[in-house]
């Protein structure tokens, strides 16, 4: 309404469709790589519309944050947690797959953010459980290599794997995250910190 529109540009669920699906989800599959603080946007945007000027808000995140090789990629473990237990808390306890998790780090292959990045969220993750008692299931990291990015081409390397573009044969080389995992896997623990 604040943009001057008549009525929202999404469409309304009557009652009878919210009774319909809710409670229907068999699971909540969840991408998690950040987190933003926010704040209103006064005035709210008058303009096109876009999912930005929708939310009316303002995001931003703490500077001292760690940080990728994505300016707004921060390593924030405490709001990995934050958001299990806002699902627990406002969505019935839904049992969480964890579908994406991951960091861009600033190096190619000794990728020691990415390695710090893991282990503060998989930490994180286990007091959630442990702890908190929150539903997670599953975790996946993104990404097994290094890939396009929709917002970044190859310039943000989230992999597990080095992958040489400029290389025909597009060779690939383990970088320090992969050994990581490989470890975790082998003793079945976390690292209290990094050390590598």
């Amino acid at each position: 309404m604040a943009e001057g529109f008549h009525k929202s540009r999404l469409p309304s669920f009557s009652d009878d469709e919210i009774k319909y699906i809710r409670g229907s989800a068999d699971f909540l599959g969840l991408n998690y790589y950040t987190t933003f603080y926010t704040k209103d946007r006064i005035p709210p945007p008058i303009g096109e519309p876009s999912s930005e000027k929708d939310t009316n808000v303002i995001n931003y995140q703490d500077p001292n944050w760690p940080t990728g090789s994505l300016h707004d990629f921060k390593s924030v473990p405490w709001g990995f947690r934050k958001v299990f237990n806002y699902v627990k808390k406002n969505y019935g306890d839904p049992e969480i797959l964890i579908t994406e998790n991951g960091f861009p780090d600033l190096e190619e292959i000794n990728d020691v953010g990415s390695v710090s990045y893991y282990n503060d969220h998989l930490n994180t993750l286990l007091d959630a459980i442990e702890v908190d008692g929150v539903n997670v299931t599953m975790y996946t990291t993104w990404s097994l290599m290094d890939n396009f990015e929709w917002t970044a081409g190859y310039t943000a390397r989230f992999g597990l794997h080095h992958v040489d573009f400029e290389n025909p044969d597009l060779k690939r080389t383990p970088k320090a995250s992969a050994r990581y995992f490989k470890e975790l896997m082998k003793t079945k623990t976390l690292w209290k910190s990094v050390t590598l």
